[in-house]
């Protein structure tokens, strides 16, 4: 009975943390340019930001444990971890956090002018919805 009840706490405890984490996530998109030691740089989508951490979108997610760092234009570049991977999707524990202000007031979606745009039906996708975000934002 008594381990029964310390192994319910713990797992409490692990669920209260997450639902911490989750809860301080900020949805977002920006363009950057992610880069990996050996391989050459592609463009992605990062859709949320924490104080330890992004998710980001791209069309080749590197693999879990690899280590990269992102870069967002006039802004910053983060260093980390990749932590988790789904399918396009994935998560970069960055080494120093992520200053979460400063993110928070810049303007949100891509830059063309920063980034050469790749031909990539995937992408294109991608470019479109935050350029029709940030025009919508634009008129706000």
């Amino acid at each position: 009975m008594i381990v029964w009840a310390q192994t319910n706490a713990k797992m409490l405890a692990r669920r209260r943390q997450a639902f911490i984490m989750r809860r301080n996530r900020h949805p977002c998109l920006f363009v950057a340019e992610l880069k990996l030691p050996d391989e050459p740089s592609q463009l992605v989508l990062i859709t949320n930001y924490a104080t330890r951490g992004l998710t980001i979108q791209a069309l080749n997610p590197p693999p879990k444990g690899a280590e990269v760092s992102v870069e967002i234009a006039y802004l910053r570049t983060y260093v980390g971890t990749i932590r988790w991977s789904k399918e396009r999707f994935f998560g970069l524990r960055t080494d120093e956090p992520v200053d979460v202000l400063e993110l928070s007031l810049t303007k949100p979606g891509p830059h063309f002018s920063d980034y050469s745009v790749p031909h990539s039906p995937a992408l294109e996708g991608i470019f479109l919805h935050a350029a029709f975000r940030q025009h919508a934002l634009d008129k706000a």
